[in-house]
């Protein structure tokens, strides 16, 4: 099974706490585990935390930073471990190593501390008192947001499960399946939320996990054709509402008869670009939020919310750049500049609210940037070894024309979205999870993934040109992102559409139940194209390269190229369901 989450970099407003010393070594109520003749050591060498050293880094998702009354809780999930900062010493107390690729990060009301384990599927607990008797328990194959529910911990995970997490008794409990592809968690006075991931959608749930109403992040007036996309993080705020980092895509991009090809740079309707980020402030009883688009900042991975509506963004800049950003909210509608002050170069990928400012996360060297709201600021060093990346900078660092490969191909899946280009017509984002398979582009015109960046990211983009040795080591580390956990289905009915599958020749094309061919086929709609991959179909919604198939049973409607695609217009409604389901379970 295969994952990409992303890397990124750090826009964000500036604020933080004031230092204090003198406090002793037991603050938290431990010391680190030292021997009898080290008790009165303090905190471990830096050197000495443990670095990650095999597989490729993986993609930044954000959230991976808490904030409690006197330590910073830190996932660190390029070196897979868990760090406990003293706030007011600004040393690491405690250091939780060899845990794989740590999350989301959740400190509840009983001071417990819960992180979702992305590279194994489980939840990490411990008590903050006594942080070296974790417990771990299996979840899901991809857990993504938690929250403290009224009877517990809830887990949501990639697939659509929600489970309610005793880490006491070391068990998950399926509450239901309200939608695919859940993201955060929240809750705001007493009423628990889940955002969609490629969708931007946010949906109320009760505690039971049965959908309640669905709520669609609307765009301000002068943005026909534009939609919310990739809700990358949502937080709750102090004030009782939700703020989510997403992006906001424009499909339909208006021909350039100048530009034969089409280039992302521009005609993004005001912001620039085709694809930019945004953040929407919402009460729960909003019936349309409307998003606030940013100009500036691409991938907004992660978000925090100040008093004041001072916004902090972690986002993605420009190589060796980094900036932290302010906006402040119920600004005017349209495009929004943001101000803010600099911090130190380098790729920050989460950011939290403290009582008086904010605090950021960067990568490599890995640390910490706190900044008072008085514009006061200092930094925690954090060490372990060097985790820098060249091909996942590539594919995170925003061109000059403010787009990242992340933005269209969010932790190397795909945004969900059909555009309209001049040369190509309706297309839509394929996902690039589970290995790439030349020649590429939507008809295969690009032989190679060295082309496919000359072409894409160098003159579309207007991003820099791309060495052999960089586009060598982005194919590796794209091969290497596993594949999302899939919906649990009838094993039964599965096995028989894997029949169904074979005996209508999906498998002539599809190889190996659910890879590519490399060829282009027309299948009846419109032309020649590319054999797509099927790993994770069933959440990759829609389908088919103009978008035709809003679920997987649609694909099989005429306009979806029907008998065209695939023996498969005769199939019995309990053979096409089998098949459906073995389409799923990919």
């Amino acid at each position: 099974m295969r994952s990409l989450p992303t890397r990124l970099l750090l826009l964000g407003a500036a604020l933080l706490l004031p230092a204090c010393n003198g406090l002793p070594d037991d603050l938290f109520g431990f010391t680190f585990d030292a021997g009898p003749d080290e008790a009165d050591a303090g905190p471990p060498p830096l050197a000495d935390l443990a670095p990650r050293e095999t597989g490729p880094p993986p993609p930044v998702s954000g959230g991976t930073l808490a904030v409690g009354e006197r330590v910073f809780i830190v996932a660190d999930p390029d070196r897979d471990r868990v760090l406990l900062v003293d706030r007011f010493t600004r040393d690491v107390r405690v250091a939780l190593n060899d845990l794989p690729e740590p999350g989301r990060v959740l400190l509840d009301g009983r001071g417990q501390v819960h992180v979702l384990l992305r590279g194994s599927g489980e939840v990490l607990s411990f008590d903050l008192d006594r942080p070296d008797h974790p417990v771990r328990t299996p979840v899901c194959g991809a857990p993504r947001g938690l929250v403290e529910g009224p009877a517990g911990l809830i887990v949501a995970c990639a697939s659509g499960g929600l489970y309610a997490v005793d880490p006491d008794e070391g068990t998950a409990t399926l509450l239901g399946r309200p939608a695919t592809d859940l993201r955060d968690l929240v809750r705001v006075r007493d009423r628990l939320f889940a955002s969609r991931f490629r969708a931007a959608e946010v949906l109320e749930l009760d505690d039971s996990g049965r959908l309640g109403r669905r709520i669609q992040l609307r765009l301000p007036q002068g943005t026909d054709g534009a939609r919310a996309a990739v809700a990358w993080r949502m937080v709750a705020t102090d004030d009782g509402r939700l703020a989510i980092a997403h992006q906001v895509a424009h499909p339909e991009r208006p021909n350039n008869q100048d530009d034969p090809q089409p280039a992302y740079g521009g005609g993004g309707g005001g912001c620039g670009p085709l694809v930019v980020g945004a953040v929407t402030l919402l009460h729960p009883d909003d019936q349309a939020p409307v998003a606030q688009p940013l100009d500036g900042a691409a991938l907004p991975v992660d978000v925090a919310v100040g008093p004041g509506g001072q916004v902090a963004l972690a986002a993605a800049s420009g190589l060796g750049e980094a900036s932290a950003r302010a906006l402040l909210a119920g600004a005017p509608s349209g495009c929004m500049a943001t101000e803010g002050r600099p911090l130190p170069p380098a790729r920050y990928t989460a950011v939290a609210r403290t009582a008086t400012g904010f605090v950021y996360q960067a990568r490599n060297p890995a640390a910490l940037e706190i900044v008072e709201d008085d514009g006061q600021r200092w930094s925690v060093p954090l060490g372990g070894g060097s985790v820098a990346d060249d091909s996942l900078a590539l594919f995170h660092d925003a061109t000059r024309a403010g787009l990242a490969c992340a933005s269209c191909h969010p932790e190397g899946e795909d945004d969900g979205i059909t555009w309209h280009f001049q040369t190509e017509g309706r297309v839509r984002t394929p996902s690039l999870r589970g290995g790439l398979v030349a020649p590429f582009h939507w008809r295969g015109e690009l032989p190679s993934l060295s082309a496919l960046l000359s072409e894409v990211m160098t003159r579309r983009m207007e991003g820099p040109a791309v060495s052999a040795e960089r586009v060598a080591a982005l194919s590796t580390w794209l091969d290497g992102l596993p594949t999302l956990d899939v919906e649990l289905q009838d094993t039964e009915a599965v096995a028989r559409g894997a029949d169904v599958f074979a005996a209508a020749g999906c498998s002539g094309c599809h190889l190996d139940g659910g890879g590519a061919d490399g060829l282009g086929h027309d299948v009846g709609t419109g032309g020649v194209f590319q054999t797509p991959t099927l790993w994770g179909a069933g959440r990759r919604l829609p389908l088919m390269h103009d978008g035709c198939a809003a679920t997987l049973a649609d694909r099989f409607r005429p306009a979806c190229g029907g008998a065209n695609h695939g023996a498969t217009a005769g199939l019995a409604p309990r053979d096409q369901a089998d098949l459906v389901a073995y389409l799923k379970s990919l």
